[in-house]
């Protein structure tokens, strides 16, 4: 019995683990998305890869890469 409780216990742990770092990712990839889609938004309107940085507070060179990949595919 108090093997089976242990093992439920760590398997309950690893559980709410493996949401966290679930929940984690997903936020992530939705700021990857908003980033993206707003240099995509501000570049289609003609503002600069330097304007696009200074707007959205990120680093010119993500912003470059951002383009780089979007215009290839």
């Amino acid at each position: 019995v108090y093997k089976r409780q242990e093992l439920e216990r760590s398997v309950n742990s690893m559980c709410n683990l493996a949401e966290g770092i679930a929940e984690e990712a997903e936020k992530i990839g939705v700021e990857k998305g908003e980033r993206k889609g707003g240099v995509l938004a501000l570049n289609k309107i003609g503002f600069s890869i330097e304007k696009i940085s200074e707007e959205l507070n990120i680093p010119i060179q993500e912003v470059k890469d951002i383009l780089e990949t979007s215009y290839d595919s």
